[in-house]
């Protein structure tokens, strides 16, 4: 049985008199891949920011192998293994592919060669080494998006967060990173991946979570979430709950 790698318990973010997220808890298992879903402004990239510590939890608990990592500042969340990519890609536009990854690669790495040796690695796995010369502002899209990742893996992560990596690629894409996606669950990385392309997030991930004005209002297999009424009304809509 795969034992609890993250556990969010009782979950809430206030800003000023606005409520993001009431009352979340969950559990993820090592080595699944969790997909979070719901609309826009239901609280996701919310929820990344207050467990990578980007944003203070105003009340609640996060704990990532059982240690209580809630308000950690994000540089002491990575180095605990836990990393995340960003909705709007954070890259060093001025900087080469393969300098943009070996900043992360620092975290583990003292000397030059080595911190390449891992960029390089890291790249390789993302799919973008004939990029590694470039300069990072230069890339097209789907490309930027991969070296966020690559920039992730290199920081060794045994959980990685992906907000919306498959937003504005095209079907041949994301096929792409969902192949990607599930060649760090082999190499026993677990994933959270936010998206809104359901029908390349839902048949690769484990599991779902829901989240809905900041609620989380359904968890379960693909096939549950997308048989739940409320999930259907809130998100899905009936034409893709027929589609299945």
């Amino acid at each position: 049985m795969n034992t609890a790698i993250l556990q969010v318990e009782d979950l809430y973010k206030d800003f000023g008199g606005l409520r993001a997220l009431s009352g979340v808890s969950f559990t993820l298992k090592e080595g699944e891949i969790t997909a979070l879903i719901g609309p826009n402004g239901a609280g996701k990239t919310t929820l990344f920011n207050c467990i990578t510590g980007f944003t203070p939890v105003t009340k609640g608990k996060i704990l990532y192998r059982g240690k209580n990592i809630t308000n950690w500042p994000p540089h002491k969340v990575v180095r605990h293994g836990l990393a995340r990519t960003f909705q709007v890609v954070q890259i060093l536009d001025d900087m080469t592919v393969e300098e943009n990854v070996m900043v992360g690669a620092f975290l583990h790495e003292k000397t030059v060669q080595g911190a390449r040796l891992l960029a390089r690695k890291a790249l390789q796995q993302s799919g973008i080494d004939h990029y590694t010369e470039h300069l990072a502002g230069s890339l097209p899209i789907p490309a930027k998006k991969r070296l966020e990742i690559a920039m992730a893996l290199v920081t060794k992560p045994t959980l990685l967060m992906l907000d919306e990596s498959m937003a504005g690629l095209t079907p041949t894409e994301f096929r792409d990173v969902q192949e990607l996606i599930l060649n760090l669950k082999k190499e026993g990385v677990t994933l959270v991946v936010v998206e809104h392309v359901m029908e390349a997030i839902m048949p690769i991930c484990d599991r779902v979570l829901v989240l809905n004005l900041g609620v989380l209002i359904a968890q379960g297999t693909a096939k549950e979430v997308a048989e739940n009424p409320d999930v259907i009304k809130a998100y899905l809509g009936d034409k893709y709950a027929r589609n299945r």
